[in-house]
Formats: C-alpha cells, sequence, structure tokens
C-alpha cells in the first residue's frame, strides 16, 4: 500500500526532512529506504545520496 498525502487539487504533498548521514546509510543497508521516492533540494544532499548508494552496492 502506497500512502501519500495529497491536496484538494490532487497534487501531491512534500515534506523537507533532514537527515545524518550515518542514518542514511544505515536506513540503507537495512533496505528500510526507498531512494526512489526521495527527492533531492540541492546538489549537495544529492551527492551525499548518491555515494551512500554506491557505497551501499559495493558492500
Amino acid at each position: 500500500m502506497h500512502a501519500s498525502v495529497e491536496t484538494k487539487d490532487n497534487q501531491t504533498v512534500f515534506a523537507q526532512v533532514e537527515i545524518e548521514a550515518s542514518t542514511l546509510y544505515r536506513l540503507i543497508r537495512e533496505k528500510k529506504l526507498i531512494l526512489e521516492e526521495l527527492h533531492c533540494m540541492n546538489t549537495h544532499s544529492k551527492n551525499i545520496i548518491r555515494q551512500a548508494l554506491l557505497d551501499s552496492l559495493t558492500r
């Protein structure tokens, strides 16, 4: 089941959050995070998430 919050205009609502890089790595490793559902707000965050994903593939 996919839960999402939508406005009355049927538009998806996004919430901005911050997460420590070490927590990001752990959630990826434990397969508790679906990266396809993340939207990066800036290049720095995108690079951190990309590197975490690449590191998880080589372990």
